[in-house]
């Protein structure tokens, strides 16, 4: 086996042209690199370290000592880990620790919390079904999140499963329904147990190759690799059904990290399901041939993979929490979204494409259809652009793709600035996506907060792609079409400039749709999105989890949404407010409809249905000015703790009130 690379071997080329990119920003001609292949890469970090171009480029502002020294280790000093390819935390902006977890389950989490000392981690025996309330030693809801298995060596029992005639079809089909079976009766048991916190369950590692052959059909039951996988569809199709559940998927995990390195069923019975490990390895000591432990014997790598499955867990729960949630991509053009500068060439063939310009293409594709809005930002004629679009993406991503066009001589942080305007978003919320690091260095100065995304353009579709940042918990129809509304926002603000606000709103036809929204209704999972991703309009910042949503409806409490549309777009569920007893505990609303005094319309029509004097609450947080004025322009009064609808404002003449209950 060849010996691998060590930062004291001679540099190779790749590893001159990465050194010198991450201290000065460029590549050396071919005499320098020449000069410095007898150098180590550590010989040769030192000496660009100290040049003067390297100092210049620091005064500048254009790299610091630690940024260049991180990339030089990153792409010198060794592979990638497995936790950051897979869970990359480039868009990451605020903590990713866990506070306190609870594992419950058999062997495949018991070593769980050797790979986190940081974390504090209780582990509960689960077996079989039995109730293990009682050994979870503090409270469910001091608790960030319960990871849950459903143990496979129960699920099936691999006395029948062995004994099975291999002619007797029916035979498979039974044991395999009746697998199905434990499953939902354990995961519904364990989902109970767990309540009150997110609770993770991870899938089942399928056996690494066909059991009965490699040639032999492999959607067959007496095949236990294809019974595996059926498994799988059905632990996920439970786990769906329970609230503030999410399977964990190990098999993917697995299979991405490399099956060979973690799974038993190299060595041990497919039905245990868990990680190869050297526990048997004292009981063979007499055997007339020595045999290595299995961790040297096939390379285990165990632990490593286990602190992938953390960092998988920490992603997760991030997709939920909404933290650092991006919500618009802003993408340059020229060596980002096509190589080369198209305008300046009179031809072009499909190498301008190839590769990873339509993976980058693919990528914010999907990110459009989870409901993040994209935006180009490019210095380039706008006509030109649109001549040439239609011949080198049109076929797969059309210019309109992107909802704010941003193509001009201008600096690209004024572009920026005005897409941000245009989408109602704030600049921690935004990601710039631009291979010239200039451009990127003034866009960051400019806009605190702002995400820039650059460097080699090899990460940028799977930082887009996996980072928990870019994901969302569910896609609803308000976000699958927030592209197209944010286009017909931009019509109806050009429009908003031509009237005076009396005759631009009457020209609207505003209408308005409330209705009270409860855990089963079919806009739950939208209103609670809507709670977790709005900033400004947002009364008192709360965040709520799955779980919160469902005790607070059913305890009582009333969830007021409502729907906004207008002559340009239907924007959907726009609104919530959270009331109880008479006090509104919060409102939220989304950005696309302010200035429309749809929540002011929201309003009058829950005081008129209540028949009561309502009260609202303000809580005051960095980011939400937009919405603390909110009761003050409704006509209500403040008593010196929160605010009452002593005397309201009317009902918004422009706007036509509809009320599903």
């Amino acid at each position: 086996m060849a010996r691998a690379r060590t930062l004291g071997d001679d540099v190779t080329r790749d590893e001159v042209l990465a050194t010198w990119h991450a201290f000065l920003g460029r590549v050396p001609d071919e005499a320098m690199i020449a000069g410095c292949e007898p150098m180590t890469p550590i010989e040769l970090a030192e000496m660009l370290s100290r040049s003067d171009e390297f100092r210049e480029r620091i005064s500048l502002g254009h790299t610091t000592a630690v940024s260049a020294t991180m990339e030089f280790a990153r792409f010198v000093g060794g592979a990638m880990p497995a936790d950051a390819f897979i869970c990359p935390t480039a868009l990451s902006r605020t903590g990713n620790t866990l506070e306190r977890v609870l594992l419950i389950g058999q062997c495949l989490l018991a070593d769980w919390a050797d790979a986190v000392p940081e974390t504090a981690v209780d582990y509960v025996l689960y077996n079989r079904g039995v109730d293990v309330r009682g050994d979870i030693p503090r409270p469910i809801h001091e608790y960030s999140v319960a990871v849950c298995q459903v143990p496979l060596r129960g699920v099936v029992i691999e006395e029948d499963y062995l004994r099975a005639a291999p002619d007797d079809l029916a035979a498979f089909q039974r044991i395999f329904e009746e697998s199905c079976g434990r499953i939902t009766m354990w995961a519904t048991d364990l989902a109970d147990t767990v309540a009150g916190v997110p609770a993770f369950f991870p899938n089942f590692a399928v056996p690494q190759k066909p059991m009965l052959g490699d040639l032999l059909p492999t959607d067959d039951l007496r095949d236990f690799t294809w019974f595996v996988s059926r498994l799988n569809d059905h632990l996920a199709q439970v786990v769906r059904g329970l609230p503030n559940c999410h399977v964990l998927d190990l098999d993917r995990l697995a299979a991405i990290y490399g099956r060979r390195f973690v799974q038993d069923d190299t060595l041990w019975i497919a039905a245990h399901g868990g990680f190869l490990t050297d526990h048997d390895h004292a009981l063979d000591q007499g055997r007339l041939e020595y045999s290595p432990a299995a961790s040297t014997h096939f390379g285990l790598e165990v632990l490593p993979f286990i602190r992938v499955l953390w960092a998988q867990v920490r992603l997760m729960l991030r997709v939920i929490r909404g933290t650092d949630a991006v919500k618009m991509v802003c993408v340059d053009l020229d060596d980002t979204m096509w190589r080369g500068v198209l305008a300046e060439r009179q031809d072009w063939d499909d190498d301008v494409t190839a590769g990873w310009p339509l993976g980058l293409m693919e990528a914010l594709v999907t990110l459009r259809r989870r409901g993040i809005i994209l935006a180009i930002v490019s210095k380039n004629d706008p006509e030109t652009i649109a001549r040439i679009w239609p011949e080198v993406l049109g076929n797969w991503m059309p210019m309109d793709s992107f909802a704010i066009h941003k193509i001009g001589w201008g600096q690209k942080a004024e572009s920026i600035r005005q897409a941000i305007e245009e989408a109602n978003v704030l600049p921690e919320s935004v990601v710039f996506i631009d291979d010239n690091p200039v451009e990127r260095a003034a866009v960051s100065a400019a806009l605190p907060g702002i995400r820039v995304l650059g460097g080699p353009h090899l990460d940028w579709r799977r930082i887009l792609l996996w980072s928990a940042e870019t994901q969302v918990p569910r896609i609803t129809d308000e976000s699958a079409r927030r592209n197209a509304m944010i286009q017909a926002q931009v019509k109806r603000e050009a429009v908003r400039t031509t009237l005076t606000r009396e005759d631009f709103l009457a020209d609207l036809q505003v209408r308005v749709t409330v209705q009270q929204t409860g855990a089963d209704d079919p806009r739950f999972g939208r209103a609670l999105e809507l709670l977790n991703k709005t900033n400004q309009f947002n009364t008192t910042g709360r965040r709520w989890t799955e779980e919160e949503a469902r005790a607070y409806l059913a305890g009582g409490g009333t969830w007021w949404t409502f729907e906004v549309q207008d002559r340009f777009t239907r924007y959907g569920l726009v609104g919530l407010l959270a009331e109880r007893d008479g006090v509104i505990e919060q409102f939220v609303m989304s950005c696309r409809v302010f200035g429309m005094d749809v929540e002011i319309a929201a309003l009058r029509h829950i005081a008129d249905v209540r028949g009561q004097a309502l009260s609202g609450i303000i809580v005051e947080t960095e980011r939400n000015g937009p919405g603390r004025t909110v009761f003050e322009r409704a006509g209500w009064t403040w008593d010196g703790t929160r605010w009452t609808a002593t005397a309201s404002v009317g009902h918004p003449p422009h706007i036509e009130l509809v009320s599903e209950g």
